[in-house]
């Protein structure tokens, strides 16, 4: 703890444990996660554990995925989504302009081609990575459904072997 990887109202990621530290004292580090609660993490233990400082980075990104279907035009649905996303850094004083919003492909998901829609975020702190995140996932619902590109729903196909048979009997009587 020597080394001050944070201070008092540092936005962190130690281990699972998200949050704003709130106090730190000798023995301990009090840290509020997004839900409310405080988690009391002994020192010795913070010293031992990797700790991410998001605030002390100066810019963080902000990916959201979208799904769209495989019948979907990639280039047209790339477009929709960088204007979409441009929408929402004009919006935010704290989003950046440059870098440029990316749309960036994926996979090849099982039901669709996964979309990565990113815009980045000056000194974030937790609430406006949380508000850019809220507003960009809206924005891009909505442009996909003005462009009509569909998002699917995961989906199964079921096939029987045409010599197959299935009885189904009810027992329950």
């Amino acid at each position: 703890m020597f080394s001050r990887p944070f201070e008092v109202g540092d936005w962190v990621v130690l281990e699972e444990q998200s949050g704003v530290v709130s106090d730190i004292t000798l023995m301990s580090t009090r840290i509020q996660g997004f839900d409310g609660e405080y988690v009391v993490v002994p020192n010795d233990v913070v010293s031992n554990k990797t700790i991410t400082n998001r605030s002390r980075q100066g810019q963080y990104r902000v990916p959201v995925e979208v799904s769209v279907d495989y019948e979907t035009d990639i280039e047209h649905a790339r477009s929709v989504l960088a204007e979409a996303a441009e929408t929402v850094v004009s919006q935010y004083g704290f989003a950046r302009e440059t870098p440029e919003p990316e749309v960036l492909a994926q996979q090849l998901g099982e039901s669709a081609i996964v979309l990565e829609v990113a815009v980045w975020v000056d000194s974030p702190t937790a609430r406006r990575v949380m508000r850019v995140e809220d507003e960009l996932v809206c924005t891009l619902k909505n442009a996909c459904t003005a462009a009509d590109i569909e998002i699917p729903y995961p989906q199964r196909a079921l096939s029987t072997r045409s010599d197959a048979s299935v009885r189904v009997t009810d027992d329950t009587a």
